[in-house]
């Protein structure tokens, strides 16, 4: 049976169970209960087992992958549009982690506290406003927290035995860490690199989005039903036979329409007789 440690619980994960589509569970232990609530997902993107498949594709079943992932000591998800390491904890074993250039806000002090392997860490140009503290995380001894909206560090949550760190981009004051770990060894990290367009640039993604919405417009007319028109058709007035149209402009004389042949024949009769 595979066994995930989540919060100060445990998750257990039957044999057979497919939970490669759904993202890490967060569970709400609620004030003098023993029972836990599935809530809702916290955020957008955490460290998912989907993820995590596509990392390891050489695991087709989940329980292989978990048994995996339980004993992977380096692993690289940067470039991943992470918003949360939520779900980190399921690598329990590992010691480098390189999570740079993703969209990381989110923090979660419990799943540092259950990394006590983590050795190297790289959280560089992410959107990280406040750190956890990692004065519990006794192995970790390089930390890059480059490039982020970090504006207050207090040197107390630093690890204890840190050795290297870069906070490059950073307004904080490199004294105080200083203080607090003589032998720090402080690395320059480079600007991330921002895509600049110039103007032809710019006016052909114009026309690029202009003519996208010109082609999708079309599309929706084109799929619309064909509107039918409804026609009334004139009604056509039956005129006697030998009734001619008055010429416009000029007053007709009423006329008496002809008799067949067959009546005029017994008018005569009647006459005769």
């Amino acid at each position: 049976m595979s066994v995930l440690m989540r919060r100060e619980n445990t998750l257990i994960i039957e044999p057979g169970s497919d939970i490669s589509k759904i993202q890490i569970i967060n569970f709400i232990l609620l004030p003098n209960s023993k029972k836990h609530f599935e809530g809702p997902p916290l955020y957008a993107k955490p460290i998912s087992i989907k993820l995590l498949r596509s990392i390891f594709p050489q695991f087709t079943s989940t329980e292989q992958l978990i048994e995996h992932i339980q004993s992977v000591k380096n692993i690289d998800l940067s470039g991943n549009s992470l918003t949360s390491v939520d779900g980190l904890d399921m690598l329990s074993s590992l010691e480098i982690c390189q999570l740079q250039d993703n969209q990381i806000y989110d923090m979660p002090q419990i799943v540092f506290d259950l990394m006590q392997n983590l050795r190297v860490l790289n959280l560089y140009n992410n959107q990280i406003s406040t750190l956890p503290d990692f004065s519990r995380s006794h192995l970790l001894t390089e930390l890059n927290i480059a490039f982020n909206p970090i504006s207050q560090l207090d040197p107390n949550t630093l690890p204890p035995n840190l050795q290297v760190i870069s906070v490059s981009g950073l307004d904080v004051h490199t004294v105080s860490i200083q203080m607090r770990f003589p032998n720090i060894q402080f690395v320059n990290s480079p600007e991330p690199v921002k895509v600049v367009q110039n103007e032809i640039e710019q006016k052909i993604h114009l026309d690029a989005v202009e003519n996208t919405v010109k082609q999708k417009i079309e599309a929706e007319e084109l799929s619309k039903p064909p509107v039918r028109v409804q026609t009334t058709k004139a009604k056509t007035l039956l005129k006697p036979a030998g009734v001619k149209e008055p010429v416009k402009g000029t007053k007709s004389k009423p006329t008496t329409p002809q008799l067949n042949n067959c009546f005029s024949k017994y008018a005569v009769e009647d006459q005769l007789s």
